[in-house]
């Protein structure tokens, strides 16, 4: 029986204790777009803010969110790597609402212990742990310590490593991704669903079902066996056993196409693990620092990225996104000032040049957001913050909003 079939099964059964998802429509009613202000029209190139995909390779995905607007029970997954812009959580967790309000809620999606590394982590969830542990991200050097699907790794050396999993949502089933050699995964047994799902489970995942919807879990990996005492993990998966879209994101800052393709095998390799119907990718700002950039090698970092993708999700449609204008500093004149990256247009176009040669859909956030000058622009609207890097909170939701009526627009003109 296929991985696929196997779900299918997996999920007949998780929907007699699921709860939530979305009753059917008819495939003729179109989705409605996200409403965007005047002031914030004013900002954005419309024209400009359309997904190009002229092989038409979102059309699978776009028809399988559509059987799920007619009713369907299946899940669609997405899985968007990025950098800070997407560990913020503020746009990929804004992406999130809109698709689960359209087509139904899946639960949270993959997870990352952040906060155990020293680093921010989004809101709508919080992973603690009594443990001491060692963090490492995909930025690292080379060979420190693989970092699976959330572009992290946790390692102890504790026998006894506990978690404390708290999500907005509730969730009664989780996937937890780790070293093949690590320590089984068990949840309290006032929480156990009695049953296992040893089907869907590999060396890397492991899937805990509890007995009913949750909003917080404390689970224990105790060392029992010296085959299995390597207590690296790297996220979980938090899921409602619901029909809907599961919109998994994965994002460290400062990582670029250059850190993925040195220390991403593993991330690759477990993004399989998710069954993505899409993977969108979000990289390029950091691509484009340093006095040595260089088109060329940031071109062939992209397509190398992209193309292991490809690889380990054969069938699989991506989206890539540009980043819009940002600032560098540079020293001047005795001081240093903010200053426009020129590169960061470069790294725009390398991306979509990346994505025509490569098979994918573009979606392209810096002309959209008004090309060159649009970072003054959304600075004096207050939507960038002072690094004139990341955006505020109201610009990577209006960012959001943007790329999901972009998505909506090739939606309907597909269903219609």
């Amino acid at each position: 029986m296929s991985k696929k079939a196997i779900r299918r099964v997996w999920m007949l059964w998780a929907s007699v204790m699921a709860w939530g998802g979305i009753s059917g429509m008819s495939a003729a009613e179109p989705v409605r777009p996200i409403e965007i202000s005047g002031v914030e029209k004013e900002l954005i190139d419309s024209a400009a803010c359309r997904i190009e995909d002229s092989l038409g390779v979102l059309e699978p995905f776009v028809r399988k969110l559509e059987k799920l607007r007619q009713g369907g029970r299946q899940i669609v997954s997405v899985f968007h790597v990025g950098d800070s812009h997407v560990q913020a959580g503020f746009l990929t967790d804004t992406l999130r609402s809109y698709f689960q309000r359209d087509f139904g809620s899946a639960g949270r999606g993959l997870v990352a212990p952040l906060r155990l590394m020293g680093t921010n982590e989004p809101f709508g969830y919080r992973i603690t742990s009594p443990n001491q542990w060692s963090g490492y991200r995909c930025t690292s050097a080379a060979g420190e310590c693989l970092v699976g699907v959330t572009a992290m790794a946790l390692a102890t050396d504790e026998p006894d490593a506990r978690f404390t999993i708290s999500a907005r949502d509730s969730f009664s089933l989780v996937r937890a991704f780790h070293h093949p050699q690590a320590p089984l995964l068990l949840a309290p047994d006032s929480l156990s669903a009695g049953i296992g799902c040893g089907c869907e489970d590999t060396e890397e995942m492991t899937t805990v079902v509890l007995d009913r919807p949750v909003a917080e879990v404390t689970l224990w990996a105790p060392v029992r066996d010296t085959a299995y005492a390597t207590p690296v993990f790297y996220g979980f998966s938090l899921e409602n056993g619901s029909p809907g879209v599961l919109y998994h994101a994965s994002g460290i800052n400062g990582t670029a196409f250059e850190h993925l393709n040195r220390n991403g095998e593993l991330l690759v390799r477990q993004s399989t693990l998710l069954m993505p119907d899409l993977i969108v990718v979000s990289l390029g700002t950091n691509d484009s620092f340093g006095r040595n950039y260089n088109t060329k090698h940031v071109y062939d970092q992209i397509v190398a990225f992209v193309r292991s993708l490809q690889r380990a999700n054969p069938g699989v449609p991506l989206l890539l996104t540009s980043p819009m204008e940002f600032y560098k500093r540079q020293y001047s004149k005795g001081r240093y000032v903010r200053v426009v990256n020129p590169n960061g247009a470069r790294t725009a176009a390398l991306i979509q040049c990346a994505a025509a040669e490569c098979g994918t859909a573009f979606w392209d956030f810096y002309r959209a957001a008004g090309g060159n000058g649009a970072n003054g622009r959304w600075k004096k609207a207050g939507l960038v913050r002072a690094d004139r890097i990341h955006l505020s909170e109201e610009g990577y939701t209006l960012q959001a909003r943007m790329l999901y009526n972009a998505f909506v627009d090739y939606y309907n003109r597909i269903v219609q």
